[in-house]
């Protein structure tokens, strides 16, 4: 069981954070989960893991002080660091509902200079997952000293860097429409399965900036335009933002995909959104995607950097949380980038002595 921190809300009217008091506030705030410390060695020398997946506090707490070792499989993670000989911090994310993405980054980028200053901290590895991998590339610019950045290890996975199609209402339909209409042939049938979807994405999306921030642009009707900051997925690739992500101790992109053999293994799991972005991926998309993001979309950063560390989580839909066997392989890049990055900071050490 995690104990959950609340970092802050978002006022929207006056745009700046304030504490909240209220339970139904605090579900929607800024928060942290601290799951109990792995101690695994004497050393005086801890290593974080900081989970940015994307869900908010009142989704998965009721009393909004905790949250099970369960929701989204944490516990899987939870046991393979239990294994190694490391001493981790495994923390998770919790999104404002209300905030802009770039406004939780720069709180969250506030939080992580906090731990690198601390002496004992060996390095700060974090996982952002799809809004969370846009949020986390964006947020490293506000990492202000230069032993942060060094200490930092960033992994984005299932990225939408160019904005994702389930993010963007007007696009999304029309296409849903065309999609469903080339499969069956019937136009009548395509428009009433399009209207019955619309109230259920309506109830299933925040209808706020964590979600429509990652949209693809000029794709947000304007009633939903005070929801939306277009400036996030316009300038993810400033040059601030790949200064600092040049800085850091190691960056890698994971990418996700649907591949023939993808449905059976979500039926074998039992993992029902899998199997569902499966079957919205024939319909939808006529490119390489995980049934939410293209792979293009995830792949876009590529130009941007020489060499860029990159892995792929094979055969692996949106549903990355669900899926056992991809948690495993994500443990251990993260692990294994852990002992590279120890390496080459004591080959460096040894160099100056």
């Amino acid at each position: 069981m995690s104990k959950v921190d609340i970092m802050g809300k978002w006022d929207i009217e006056n745009e700046v954070w304030f504490v909240p008091e209220s339970n139904k506030a605090k579900g929607r705030s800024l928060a942290i989960a601290n799951y109990e410390p792995i101690i695994n060695s004497g050393l005086d020398s801890n290593d974080y893991l900081i989970i940015c997946i994307g869900f908010r506090l009142e989704n998965v707490s009721i009393n909004k002080k905790t949250i099970s070792d369960k929701q989204y499989n944490i516990n899987q993670i939870i046991n393979y660091f239990e294994k190694t000989h490391k001493n981790i911090y495994i923390k998770c994310v919790l999104f404002d509902s209300d905030a802009p993405l770039k406004e939780s980054g720069r709180k969250l980028g506030q939080y992580i200079d906090s731990l690198a200053a601390q002496p004992n901290t060996n390095s700060i590895n974090i996982i952002g997952f799809s809004k969370g991998g846009v949020m986390c590339f964006d947020m490293t610019k506000s990492l202000k000293s230069g032993f942060c950045l060094q200490k930092t290890n960033l992994f984005t996975i299932a990225t939408s860097f160019t904005g994702t199609l389930f993010a963007s209402p007007k696009l999304l339909f029309e296409q849903l429409n065309e999609g469903i209409q080339t499969r069956t042939g019937n136009q009548y049938l395509s428009n009433a399965v399009t209207e019955v979807l619309k109230p259920i994405y309506g109830m299933v999306s925040s209808n706020s900036h964590m979600d429509y921030d990652i949209a693809i642009p000029h794709s947000i009707p304007e009633e939903l335009l005070d929801f939306y900051d277009p400036s996030l997925i316009e300038n993810i690739f400033a040059k601030e933002n790949l200064l600092a992500i040049k800085q850091l101790l190691t960056y890698r992109n994971i990418y996700t995909g649907i591949t023939k053999s993808t449905l059976k293994e979500c039926l074998q799991n039992r993992d029902l959104l899998g199997v569902g972005l499966c079957l919205l991926n024939d319909i939808i998309y006529d490119e390489p995607a995980d049934g939410f993001i293209t792979l293009n979309s995830q792949q876009a950063v590529e130009q941007y950097f020489e060499n860029i560390a990159t892995s792929t989580l094979y055969s692996t839909t949106h549903s990355v949380f669900s899926n056992p066997r991809a948690l495993t392989t994500i443990c251990s890049i993260v692990n294994d980038t852990i002992d590279e990055t120890d390496e080459k900071k004591a080959y460096i050490l040894k160099k100056h002595l």
